[in-house]
């Protein structure tokens, strides 16, 4: 059941998310999805089709829209990534108020750094990043299992940044998809990004 929902940021804005849950419980893990800049919003085609898999293994969702962004309150020129992270954590805080306690990130792109900032305040059970913006300071406070994945042909997000990040975090699996620019658009590489973090995450839920 997916339910639009509304809740503000530390200055008061309005932001927009929708909780897609497969149970009516608070007991199943949730995922905070953090979509990229700033052509993209929280009904992503990665976010949607992540939403539908990661649900069919009975772990919720939360994918929102950044200040700035499609139904969340602000001018897209005045985001910072500063922001956008309190954004993330106010996310993490609404989420709490409604009994959820075991919460992970995902994040692309833009979104990827802002999921790393926010990681090193949250301590989240589970960190998934898709080709993100590489942040090295945040990286080196990660604790949690994290995967990123990142196509070997992106020319916005150079692959590069990712396996130096994969060598900051403990354990980082670290995937590159073959063939794959930054959207994934190349014959199966969507698919193929999108089951590696479902497994993942799926592995570190039970």
């Amino acid at each position: 059941m997916e339910e639009k929902v509304f809740f503000k940021n530390s200055k008061g804005d309005r932001l927009c998310g929708i909780l897609a849950s497969p149970t009516n419980d608070r007991i199943s893990p949730v995922i905070v999805m953090i979509h990229g800049s700033p052509l993209s919003d929280k009904n992503s085609a990665t976010n949607v089709a992540l939403t539908k898999r990661l649900n069919e293994k009975n772990i919720a969702c939360f994918r929102f829209d950044l200040f700035g962004h499609g139904e969340s309150g602000g001018r897209y020129e005045d985001l910072t990534v500063e922001e956008a992270v309190d954004d993330a954590n106010r996310a993490v805080s609404f989420l709490k108020k409604l009994g959820y306690r075991k919460i992970g990130f995902f994040g692309s792109s833009y979104g990827g750094e802002v999921a790393l900032i926010a990681a090193a305040d949250n301590a989240p059970y589970v960190l998934a990043l898709r080709c993100p913006v590489a942040n090295f300071p945040a990286a080196r406070k990660i604790k949690a299992p994290t995967l990123i994945v990142h196509g070997d042909k992106d020319d916005q997000v150079p692959i590069g940044q990712s396996l130096k990040l994969a060598k900051l975090i403990p354990g980082c699996q670290m995937e590159a998809v073959k063939g794959a620019g930054h959207y994934f658009e190349e014959n199966n590489s969507r698919q193929t990004m999108i089951d590696y973090f479902v497994n993942f995450i799926a592995g570190h839920s039970r």
